[in-house]
């Protein structure tokens, strides 16, 4: 689990408020000058990727897990030699159809 403490959770707010105050005023700049073009660019990011990297590692790693992930394309081909339709995934049509409620 992640866990801030209060003061980080009240500095990314600031950082947060400083970025829309940011935008705020390259949009009212864009109003002004509505030919001039405005390049905005992500800058808010919710996790800490670094602590998310590190709490992965140290999870796999208390798991046994050394090995290195594999494509998409691989787990597929193993799930289907394991004899699992994909076609069927009762698991994917549940998450689909809960989607559409």
């Amino acid at each position: 689990m992640i866990e801030s403490t209060i003061e980080e959770i009240q500095q990314k707010l600031k950082q947060i408020e400083n970025e829309v105050a940011q935008l705020r005023a390259q949009l009212n700049q864009w109003i002004a000058q509505p030919t001039q073009s405005v390049q905005l660019e992500p800058t808010i990011q919710f996790v800490d990727k670094e602590k998310l990297r590190s709490l992965t590692a140290k999870t796999f790693e208390e798991m046994g897990i050394r090995s290195e992930p594999i494509d998409a394309e691989k787990l597929q081909e193993m799930v289907a030699a394991c004899g699992v339709k994909t076609e069927d995934n009762v698991f994917s049509r549940g998450i689909i159809e809960m989607r559409e409620e």
